[in-house]
């Protein structure tokens, strides 16, 4: 889990081996200066607001004073020079009106943006899962960045946790979605763990001739830790399966 932000953290809630739940606060980052950008952006956008109605108000006198200069033209009382210039500053007041809306639109999605920023402030969990790693500790300096060194937490959905294993290419055909699969834990020899087969590949890997397999096992109790090595047992049928039998069935003569 990364920031979306820059700043220093300011409080973390939860620790390594702790549940968690989807969208709790996992910690808090104090971010002063996109604060103090926020604000700015706030009188900003109140001062273009101002400017827009100051606008609006000028076009509206100018379009009172165009409908009285259009009554005395027709009763001959201006020139038509008059009125020309009338009719383009009440152009000028509409376009200047345009011009302050068109501001005030960038000024509020400036506000909004900085808005945004500042809810990155608060780091949430996007799953629910157990926090295997904190990286991160109260004062630390973090950076908006997908480096590792700034990573805040490491978050593991653990059930059903997920297993990968590279089935042999003479093997690849019998291996189907859904098919039962059984993990060996060499640490818990007497539990049986039994999964399924979610995805493949469907591809040969061309430099170990295997087919890349997931497999999902339910983990209720948590008892399978991720990142562990385990074996897994197919049960996987062949179309021309090879006949056995015992060594000392054979005479070497």
């Amino acid at each position: 889990i990364y920031s979306r932000t820059n700043g220093y953290l300011k409080e973390w809630h939860v620790d390594s081996g702790d549940e968690v739940i989807e969208w709790q606060m996992l910690a808090e980052i104090d971010i002063p200066e996109i604060d103090q950008e926020l604000q700015q952006a706030k009188a900003t956008l109140g001062q273009l607001q101002a400017r827009q109605h100051t606008a609006e108000a000028n076009r509206r006198l100018a379009q009172i004073t165009l409908d009285r200069y259009e009554k005395l033209l027709a009763s001959k009382t201006i020139t038509g020079q008059e009125f020309d210039e009338r009719q383009a500053t009440y152009a000028t007041a509409s376009s200047t009106v345009d011009a302050a809306k068109a501001d005030v639109a960038a000024g509020e999605a400036n506000v909004q943006r900085l808005s945004e920023l500042q809810a990155f402030s608060k780091i949430y969990a996007p799953f629910s899962g157990i926090i295997t790693t904190r990286t991160i500790e109260v004062g630390h300096l973090v950076s908006a960045s997908n480096v590792v060194s700034q990573s805040l937490y490491r978050l593991a959905k653990t059930d059903p946790v997920r297993v990968f294993i590279n089935v042999p290419q003479i093997y690849s055909h019998g291996v189907n979605i859904g098919l039962q699969a059984e993990l060996v834990v060499r640490e818990m020899p007497g539990r049986r763990f039994v999964g399924k087969v979610t995805r493949t590949a469907r591809a040969i890997d061309p430099l170990t001739r295997t087919l890349r397999t997931e497999i999902e096992v339910p983990n209720h109790d948590q008892a399978l830790l991720t990142g562990s090595y385990v074996q897994v047992r197919l049960q996987v049928a062949r179309e021309n399966p090879p006949l056995l039998i015992p060594a000392s069935a054979l005479t070497f003569d």
